[in-house]
């Protein structure tokens, strides 16, 4: 293609890409010294033609740095949700206050609920009833306090080279950044060009969930007023998350159910030295019983885990409790029923071990497995989307969990597909710019095929 020379730029610059008509909104520079600009038919326009409108993957990655450097732990989201909040009213987007308000009117606007959620509804540009329930979250897992984000070029890609890390001591926080970034880019570019009659980007009604304590078990999804998933009077049509690690076009169609138990062990305190015949060490029948509980990854669908074990206040005193804490995760209720049965048993016998000591086990589900049928008709635009954007089809299941497991549970037919980052919850985490360039791309069509599907 021709070459229009431009003054030198600071930032390192990416070849254009046009995948199946994937990136035809995209504008990615491709060296220093030159930008090539793509029009609706692929044909480059001259410089004096230059849109103002645009989907840059440089302001893509401006807008993920601005995220990142905001420290957002689980239930301390309120930075990072201003700087959403800040975004959204320069779309012309306006706060209202109350569920009423946000179900019975018809413009585009956004809620805080009680828990902190953001949840932003805009009407469609189409004739058309459909609902499209879109996610991502803001909370991140620790260590997550002064991120420094660093860009390098890995030569080893095609395209777009730069790949963003941590400064090494922190997670980077594209869990799920990487996927609000540009979930935020391509709305502003889908709004902006709503008044432009030839350029006008297809969509439908869109209902956006960006959630808070994603990262302790999907608690800010599932707080979310059950009357805020149908504004239009109907629920979606289908819910995606943007929310696992991997190459873009992956599909998480199943997760499983997550159960938390706790263990409380009970026993006597007494001096060790002067009077051991009066305790009941609980920190020992606690051992006993965490030694007969299975751990890791039990059969191809489940895993369990012992995460915390706190007892005992000094060398010299018989630990009176002791407290533990764990999970089981699986695909079948039936197993996560039957294992739980196996930790009761193991702190039966060890209590029974050591005489005089009792326990209290008890269990909670905040999380419910889903299984989604890729094969429903729901799904079928979701498809022609990523096939639009050049994407193969990966389907895959998770023993991870997410806010989609709360949208599955309230009868959405959900997904999760990739957030652009890679190695999450890792000091090592990071996120490659094309990648969140393509996801913009892929969730504007989306969109599109939504809007158009009969």
């Amino acid at each position: 293609m021709p070459l229009i020379p431009l003054l030198p730029i600071l930032m390192p610059l990416i070849p254009i890409q046009d995948v199946s008509g994937g990136y035809s909104h995209i504008v990615v520079p491709k060296a220093p010294a030159a930008i090539e600009r793509i029009s609706q038919n692929n044909t480059p326009l001259p410089l004096s033609h230059k849109r103002t409108v645009t989907l840059s993957a440089d302001q893509i990655l401006k807008t993920f740095l601005d995220l990142v450097k905001i420290p957002s732990p689980s239930g301390q989201e309120a930075e990072v949700r201003a700087y959403v909040e800040n975004r959204l009213q320069t779309l012309g987007i306006a706060e209202t206050s109350t569920v009423e308000d946000f179900l019975s009117t018809p413009d585009k606007q956004y809620l805080v609920d009680p828990s902190g959620n953001l949840i932003l509804k805009i009407p469609g540009n189409v004739s058309s009833n459909r609902t499209l329930l879109l996610n991502a979250h803001m909370d991140v897992v620790p260590p997550c306090l002064n991120i420094k984000p660093v860009i390098r070029q890995d030569k080893k890609l095609k395209g777009d080279k730069r790949v963003v890390h941590s400064s090494g001591d922190t997670v980077l926080g594209g869990d799920d950044k990487a996927a609000l970034a540009p979930l935020l880019e391509a709305l502003a570019y889908s709004l902006r060009l709503d008044n432009d009659t030839k350029r006008k980007h297809p969509r439908p009604n869109l209902l956006l969930t960006i959630t808070v304590e994603e990262e302790i078990g999907g608690v800010g999804a599932g707080k979310i007023d059950p009357a805020l998933y149908m504004p239009n009077g109907r629920k979606p049509e289908v819910a995606v998350s943007f929310d696992i690690s991997g190459e873009q076009g992956t599909v998480v169609y199943e997760a499983p159910q997550l159960t938390i138990w706790n263990a409380t062990v009970k026993g006597q305190s007494a001096h060790a030295g002067m009077e051991p015949e009066k305790g009941v060490n609980a920190l020992k029948a606690a051992v006993l019983a965490a030694s007969q509980i299975e751990v890791g990854r039990l059969d191809e669908d489940m895993s369990a885990n012992i995460g915390t074990f706190n007892s005992g206040q000094k060398f010299n005193i018989i630990a009176e409790q002791a407290h533990l804490s764990g999970e089981v995760r699986s695909l079948h209720p039936e197993k996560v029923e039957r294992q739980l049965e196996k930790i009761q048993r193991a702190f039966e016998k060890g209590t029974l071990a050591v005489k005089g000591s009792s326990f209290e086990l008890s269990h909670h589900t905040p999380i419910w497995g889903y299984h989604s049928d890729l094969g429903l008709e729901a799904f079928a635009p979701l498809k022609q989307a990523l096939k639009k954007t050049g994407l193969p089809l990966t389907p895959i299941r998770t023993n991870g969990a997410s806010d989609v497991n709360v949208f599955a549970k309230k009868g959405i037919p959900s997904v999760v597909l990739s957030g652009a980052y890679y190695n999450p919850h890792q000091t090592s985490e990071f996120v490659r710019v094309e990648d969140m360039a393509t996801l913009a791309q892929l969730m504007l069509n989306i969109w599109q095929c939504y809007a158009s599907a009969p």
